[in-house]
């Protein structure tokens, strides 16, 4: 007999969550195949800005070698971001298409 699941919380049974797992295991695989990857080693003075919204992001392992490992994060709003940008290029006479580097589009 198939057992009917009559919780409110999660009305799924394990036969239809049977493609969200094989799904989940898919991007896994993407995930972790190189030729999906982009790696870069920061160099001493190098830093790197994405967004969170657009990119998703990961680290290898530290091994400290005698080295070491110096990470800070931070978190611009977006809005104070593409004024300052905005500001400055005027300043400096430049004409920066922001609506390209934003979660904007330009259709």
């Amino acid at each position: 007999t198939q057992h009917t699941h009559t919780c409110t919380m999660c009305p799924h049974t394990q036969e239809s969550m049977k493609p969200y797992y094989e799904a989940y295991c898919l991007l896994g695989r993407m995930l972790n195949n190189s030729s999906h990857q982009l790696t870069h080693r920061l160099q001493p003075g190098e830093a790197l800005t994405f967004s969170n919204r657009r990119v998703l992001h990961s680290r290898k392992e530290f091994k400290p070698n005698g080295g070491q490992r110096y990470f800070q994060g931070a978190y611009v709003n977006i809005d104070e971001f593409e004024s300052r940008l905005k500001s400055l290029s005027t300043q400096l006479g430049l004409h920066w298409a922001s609506s390209h580097v934003f979660n904007q589009t330009s259709c």
